[in-house]
């Protein structure tokens, strides 16, 4: 029995045609924000990097420790990462209490940990770096280290003035001397 000349019939291949037409582009799209997606969360993960290597010689500065907070959120579907994150941070909590005699050794144990974070931050990337690459290959210019010496010392000084601790000295001269 034939259909009717008035009613379309449409054969499978037309079927699987059509839903290619509507699906195909939709897919496309679908799969380049997933790229994208993977791409920029790559890119945070290398700039998270990067920061840690740049200022592993300075823990304190503001872009390691802004780095080192971000590892957490970014590394979180890494539990090597987290995992070594999370022994640095608690060494750094105990290294506090410290007395000041056995402060060398928290800070060896840290600069340790330290390296075992940024080692398998970039391992989880992709990147082999030896331990004492990260280690040891590192340039901190001593201006820079005395320079950071000097204004710790400098506000350790104001801050006795502030509290009172020591006077401020005031010498006034005459010009014509």
């Amino acid at each position: 029995m034939t259909a009717p000349p008035d009613i379309a019939v449409f054969k499978p291949v037309d079927i699987l045609t059509l839903i290619a037409l509507v699906a195909g582009p939709a897919l496309a799209v679908g799969i380049q924000l997933w790229f994208e997606r993977r791409r920029e969360v790559r890119r945070t993960k290398i700039s998270i990097l990067d920061a840690l290597m740049a200022y592993r010689g300075r823990l304190g500065h503001p872009d390691s420790v802004s780095a080192i907070n971000r590892v957490e959120l970014v590394f979180h579907d890494d539990n090597r990462v987290t995992g070594k994150l999370r022994a640095l941070i608690e060494h750094m909590e105990r290294e506090r209490n410290l007395p000041e005699a056995e402060k060398q050794g928290g800070w060896d144990e840290r600069s340790d940990l330290l390296t075992e974070l940024i080692a398998s931050a970039a391992e989880s990337l992709g990147y082999k770096f030896s331990h004492n690459a990260i280690k040891r290959i590192a340039y901190l210019p001593q201006g820079m280290i005395d320079e950071n010496e000097y204004t710790t010392e400098v506000r350790k000084h104001i801050l006795t003035v502030v509290k009172g601790e020591s006077p401020l000295l005031v010498s006034v001269k005459r010009e014509d001397e």
